[in-house]
């Protein structure tokens, strides 16, 4: 199971990286579906959901991977890469804002 997990979540990358953002976050939900701890599966999926234009569900992928981290246990993502992703998120909120702000006044 856990092999089939990374080979998924590896799948996920390249999809990524190939601008397929919406495949790429089905390989993460079939991991979490099965494997709701898995921080590898959270980074992917909200990188995916940043990608998608998705913020809301960018920032709530983040949190649980930040809960996640903060409760131990095997470390699957580095903290250098959760910060990343944190400020990658901010940028897209602070987007998100500006074209709201410029949209309603």
């Amino acid at each position: 199971e856990k092999l089939r997990f990374v080979c998924l979540l590896n799948a996920a990358q390249c999809l990524l990286k190939l601008k397929r953002p919406a495949e790429a976050k089905i390989e993460c939900d079939t991991v979490l579906k099965d494997d709701e701890s898995n921080q590898r599966g959270y980074q992917r999926r909200s990188l995916a959901f940043l990608d998608l234009s998705q913020t809301s569900s960018a920032r709530r992928d983040l949190e649980a991977l930040v809960r996640l981290c903060a409760e131990g246990g095997e470390v699957q993502v580095s903290s250098k890469d959760v910060a990343r992703l944190e400020m990658a998120v901010q940028r897209a909120e602070a987007k998100q804002l500006a074209a709201d702000k410029n949209l309603y006044g």
